[in-house]
């Protein structure tokens, strides 16, 4: 759990015991910096807001003007609307930001995953890719810069595939995808664990980032164990808004 308090409490630039303290911080992109838009971060009863430099005195105006009564209500539709007005082009989320810090596990499904890589499995992973969930397949993060890439096969078909990324040198970021054909069969919850157990093994912190509305992704987490540790909207703003 230090480990991914650590990340976080780097990604935006605040002291760690902060990430737990009750209330609203509003600072400047630091991980994000160049996003044209704002992240609105909640934990519990902490909300961190990271924002371009420019609306800095703007944004925490308008929340000294109007303090929801409840932490989770500046997630809301309603209340980012007020802070952005008509300036916002696209709202992503509310999305799930999870952790795992279970021992090292080895079921018998996650036994089953091959290490594979782009370069000897580059027309399997790209017919994967083309299986019919374009929006899915971006989503899942599986690039070429992966630190490794996990795979399940069903009759030398690649049907799943999971990945990490490292962050910071100790906490890798897990994504997933899973054939259309193939989902619901613990396909895809096999990959991931197979990425997750090798995190583990190597003393890495473990990340899982998704989209509430996933429901497979989230269903994945949900048998897995991880837990959540926040939950998160980004807002990209209209160009030179």
């Amino acid at each position: 759990m230090d480990l991914i308090q650590s990340y976080w409490s780097d990604f935006f630039g605040i002291a760690s015991l902060e990430m737990d303290q009750p209330g609203v911080t509003v600072l400047p992109h630091k991980a994000l910096k160049g996003f044209n838009g704002a992240w609105i971060f909640l934990r519990k009863k902490k909300v961190v807001i990271s924002i371009m430099p420019s609306m800095l005195g703007e944004i925490q105006g308008k929340i000294d003007q109007k303090i929801p009564s409840a932490a989770a209500d500046y997630l809301s539709n309603e209340f980012i609307e007020y802070l952005f007005e008509d300036r916002i082009e696209k709202l992503v989320g509310p999305a799930f930001q999870g952790y795992y810090e279970k021992k090292f596990e080895n079921n018998q499904e996650a036994a089953k995953i091959q290490s594979i890589n782009f370069q000897t499995h580059k027309n399997q992973i790209f017919d994967l890719s083309q299986t019919g969930d374009e929006q899915g397949w971006n989503n899942s993060s599986i690039k070429e810069n992966s630190e490794a890439l996990f795979g399940y096969f069903v009759e030398n078909q690649l049907v799943s595939i999971a990945n990490f990324q490292l962050r910071n040198g100790n906490v890798g970021f897990i994504g997933v995808y899973t054939d259309p054909n193939f989902r619901g069969q613990g396909f895809g919850r096999a990959a991931v664990q197979a990425a997750v157990n090798h995190l583990i093994n190597h003393g890495y912190g473990v990340l899982y980032q998704t989209l509430f509305s996933n429901k497979g992704s989230m269903g994945i987490a949900q048998k897995i164990g991880i837990k959540e540790y926040a939950r998160h909207i980004a807002v990209r703003l209209k160009s030179g808004k």
